[in-house]
Formats: C-alpha cells, sequence, structure tokens
C-alpha cells in the first residue's frame, strides 16, 4: 500500500494526538518509510507532542491558528484571500 514511501497525515484538530498516532502506527504497519504530520489547530494537551514522537511521526507542522513551536503555515493571506474570492468576485 504505501511501502518505502513517506507518508503525510492531516487532521483539523489535534488535541491528545490520538488519532494522529493510531494513523501513524497504521501506516508503518503498512511499509510507510516515514510519517510526517500536518495539523491545522495544534491545542496539544498533555503529552499529545510525546505521542506523537512515541508513534514516529517525523516532522509536525501546523498553522498559526493557534500558537505552537509546530506552526509553519500562516493563515492570515490565506484566509485574506479566501475572502476576497468569496467575497468580491470581481477582485
Amino acid at each position: 500500500m504505501c511501502r518505502g514511501a513517506a507518508s503525510c497525515s492531516s487532521t483539523n484538530i489535534a488535541s491528545t494526538g490520538g488519532t494522529l498516532a493510531y494513523t501513524a502506527e497504521a501506516l508503518y504497519a503498512h511499509g510507510a518509510a516515514d510519517v510526517h504530520a500536518l495539523v491545522t489547530h495544534a491545542l496539544f494537551v498533555d503529552h499529545a507532542e510525546q505521542r506523537l514522537r512515541d508513534a514516529g511521526i517525523r516532522s509536525l507542522h501546523s498553522s498559526d491558528s493557534i500558537a505552537h513551536a509546530s506552526n509553519a503555515i500562516a493563515l492570515a493571506g490565506l484566509l485574506a484571500g479566501a475572502c476576497r474570492e468569496t467575497f468580491d468576485p470581481q477582485a
């Protein structure tokens, strides 16, 4: 299925990291070489980041909707562009 491939798992909200950890474990069980995670809203409570590392997630990137060390994607420009396209179709 994904034998030898790098895989990316994404989720909207990550708080405990359980879904991402479970997904990473499943991807590795199917032969993934590496698993990376992309999160829209990085809430991360308790030991969520450790849970992700323990599951083998190699890198973690999130949007800046919630301040976190993993912030890598700035939303302001993306949201502004979407608003312009939605509310001013002539722009």
